[in-house]
């Protein structure tokens, strides 16, 4: 089931995460890639160590627990901190499958139910403001 929630971040998040992300150092997104995944990835990641990744991060989870439609629908035991990822020149991410089991970045191993989490997108209002749509694609329960 995809089900679309509207402005889970309010602008200035966006904004400010936006800003925050051209800063930082990218680096092989292959890092975090499961035997099947290093197959398919071509692209770019924030290191989960980064202390930008690690702050937006916790902006993110914190809007998501903040979220009723998103806790209601996922009901999420604990939801993976985001991994944020970047595609430039050809850089993409052809079809596999995830890893079932996936190392956290502070210790321990995270068991998957289903496969990713959400991709957040940015509209633009007929007024020009930014806000950020939620699609969760799949959940953790």
């Amino acid at each position: 089931m995809l089900l679309e929630i509207h402005e889970v971040l309010k602008p200035e998040q966006v904004h400010t995460m936006r800003k925050a992300l051209l800063e930082p150092e990218w680096v092989d997104g292959n890092q975090t890639s499961g035997h099947q995944s290093a197959l398919a990835k071509r692209n770019r990641q924030l290191p989960e160590n980064s202390p930008v990744a690690q702050e937006c991060g916790k902006t993110i989870l914190k809007a998501l627990q903040g979220s009723g439609l998103f806790m209601s629908a996922a009901l999420p035991q604990r939801v993976f901190p985001p991994l944020f990822n970047r595609y430039e020149g050809g850089e993409h991410f052809a079809n596999h499958v995830d890893n079932a089991i996936r190392a956290l970045p502070m210790g321990g191993r995270f068991v998957r139910i289903c496969p990713p989490l959400c991709f957040f997108r940015i509209r633009k209002t007929t007024m020009g403001e930014n806000y950020s749509s939620m699609t969760p694609t799949a959940l953790t329960r």
